[in-house]
């Protein structure tokens, strides 16, 4: 498994977790110029002193330990110190010992704050402690978050993701037994005391609301053991760093240009739904080298999040949604054996309209920019001498850039060949099946056979040359010398129309969670019917039911022409932009914002070409689109 998710990563990253620093060597002298030292290491079974030197002897790190120690535990720069001058000897000797005595006892006071007033007698047992306080946040009055009534199951019967145990605690009517549930829900214990009276009056104007958030701060974990990726990452008791995190109870996968800012915002509009950090933080595809403390820092603490009466968290990444190592990587760490996990949901947009934003958004944006800023982008230099400066975009856009046309009829030619000949699932197969990819099991179970098909990682080959990044491009190239395609993103240009396959991404996520736990919405659908469209959403999560016409009135996010995660759009903006751009009696609210222009012999193309696709897509998510 370790090695399955080296090869994802950056070589350097990669590097890193083939070789992690765990087998610090029992006897540590390494010597810097001028006798100057660092830091010392966390354990040390004795410091012999000579006259040449400080040599540190570490006793070898157990395995059990070092899977839940933070880097930092092990990130030391240890030196002898070369010196003949005895009395600098003993200043070394006495600050070794300092160190060695004081941090541990240091740590042992940090982890072990829980009990320092246990035998205080005004202290409240049931607001103090680690005990989950359910007097103070449960009960049916209004001055408490929750209401165990109705908060954990909703009217269709469905439980939120990790309130499950939760629940079934309540329905037991034993109190005793709070003190014996390993989840508050989706937060992990808290190892600190907490007055969670006060706590509760200090949020309650908050109650409901996305003001004031606490988030923890986040560590610069730049090297991580492997094995703190896993070991204890479901279970408390063996992962202090975790103690007082939450863990997302939703992840918007994407497609990208789909609206996933549009519905991360109002799904983040329900009163019991708090948000991340940040929208996008792309943990499981950039960020995955972190350990999952750093990544759970990025949502609400326990203390606001219990005390607001929150049910949910989460976050929305379309960089998750093409590769099928991320949902693999998902669900090893996020869910224990038989236990809960995050609820996958997915928005899918028309996929014609959804290629023409990505050309917009994908090269034609970055073109325009790398050609007014030419003098800031050396890599494009050679690329952009043919092309005159002070001119239009219109100009530019013409003379400089290929057509959606060109562009698009260029990746169908590869795509045909490689996917109706067999090549992407040949190749899928060999790196993703048996005998040892990470879907090796679902290709040999008979009852759940898989089939892959990566067209985005197989299908669209390396660079011929520095002028002619993909062999796709080739003829476009040596026709239209003056066009360019040097110096942008052609991870992204290169897949216009493959990223637009969605059933080809969609199988390895129903391959690693129940059908039951994976969402699909129709882009289409949010845009014209935003209320039921949410409402279907929100009773998905197992959330209460909420009106979301006051959260969807306030219009879109992050469309064409206002480009932002958290920047909106309102309806009438829209509409006016549209009706100015486009035929009034032809609205495409799917396309808002975009001036790409495509023939009607292409658009018919476009449409046979992902009809097959689509149908095995509404086979597979058990609903149609209506995008024909």
């Amino acid at each position: 498994m370790v090695s399955d998710f080296s090869k994802i990563l950056p070589p350097n990253i990669s590097a890193c977790i083939a070789s992690p620093p765990l087998d610090i060597p029992a006897m540590v002298r390494i010597t810097r110029e001028g006798g100057d030292y660092s830091s010392l290491p966390s354990r040390t079974s004795g410091i012999p002193l000579s006259t040449q030197g400080v040599d540190i002897e570490l006793p070898p790190l157990n395995d059990d330990e070092d899977s839940e120690a933070d880097e930092d535990e092990y990130e030391y720069d240890v030196y002898g110190v070369q010196t003949s001058n005895p009395f600098k000897i003993w200043v070394v000797l006495f600050v070794s010992v300092a160190a060695v005595v004081v941090l541990p006892l240091a740590a042992i006071t940090r982890f072990d704050h829980g009990n320092e007033n246990e035998e205080d007698p005004s202290l409240d047992d049931t607001s103090y402690g680690i005990v989950f306080p359910s007097e103070v946040l449960f009960g049916a009055a209004s001055s408490t978050p929750y209401d165990t009534r109705s908060d954990f199951r909703n009217e269709i019967g469905n439980v939120p993701p990790y309130w499950e145990e939760m629940e079934q605690t309540v329905d037991s009517k034993n109190d005793a037994s709070y003190s014996d549930v390993s989840s508050w829900g989706p937060c992990y214990p808290l190892n600190e005391q907490v007055n969670w009276n006060e706590q509760v009056v200090a949020e309650s104007p908050h109650r409901y609301n996305n003001d004031a958030i606490t988030y923890k701060a986040s560590k610069n974990h730049g090297k991580t053991p492997q094995a703190s990726f896993y070991s204890g990452n479901d279970d408390i008791s063996h992962n202090q760093n975790l103690a007082g995190l939450c863990r997302p109870g939703f992840l918007i996968i994407g497609q990208a240009k789909c609206g996933t800012s549009s519905l991360y915002h109002y799904l983040t509009g329900h009163p019991r739904v708090l948000p991340a950090k940040k929208k996008q933080i792309d943990y499981f595809k950039y960020l995955s080298f972190k350990p999952m403390e750093w990544y759970l820092s990025n949502f609400p603490t326990a203390q606001t999040f219990l005390a607001r009466g929150a049910l949910m968290t989460g976050e929305s990444s379309p960089s998750y949604f093409p590769y099928p190592e991320v949902p693999h990587m998902i669900r090893e760490r996020t869910r224990a054996t038989g236990g809960p996990h995050p609820k996958i949901i997915a928005i899918l947009r028309d996929p014609v309209s959804r290629s023409m934003s990505s050309y917009q958004y994908s090269y034609v944006v970055p073109a325009l920019k790398m050609i007014m800023n030419r003098s800031k982008n050396t890599k494009a230099k050679n690329a952009l001498a043919n092309v005159k400066e002070g001119m239009s975009e219109e100009y530019y856009i013409e003379n400089h850039l290929f057509s959606f046309d060109e562009l698009v009829r260029a990746e169908i030619n590869v795509l045909t060949e490689c996917l109706w000949c067999g090549v992407a699932e040949d190749m899928s197969r060999e790196k993703y099946g048996p005998p040892n990819g990470i879907y090796s099991n679902d290709y040999l179970d008979p009852s759940s056979p898989l089939t892959l098909e990566i067209a985005d990682e197989f299908c669209y080959g390396e660079a011929v040359s520095d002028d002619v990044p993909l062999l796709q491009w080739a003829e476009l190239i040596q026709q239209n010398p003056d066009k360019i395609l040097v110096g942008l993103d052609y991870h992204l240009i290169r897949s216009i129309v493959g990223r637009s396959l969605y059933s080809l991404f969609l199988t390895a996520w129903y391959a690693r969670f129940p059908k039951e736990d994976i969402h699909a919405i129709c882009t289409e659908d949010l845009h014209f019917e935003p209320s039921a469209t949410m409402l279907n959403v929100s009773r998905f999560l197992g959330l209460p039911d909420f009106d979301f016409t006051n959260v969807t009135d306030e219009g879109m996010y992050n469309v064409g022409f206002n480009q932002g995660y958290d920047t909106v759009t309102t309806w009438d903006d829209i509409e006016n932009k549209t009706i100015n751009e486009q035929d009034s009696e032809d609205q495409d609210f799917a396309n808002i914002g975009y001036d790409v222009s495509i023939s009607d012999e292409l658009r018919d193309e476009l449409t046979d070409f992902f009809r097959p696709y689509n149908e095995a897509l509404f086979e597979l998510i058990g609903k149609r689109c209506q995008w024909d």
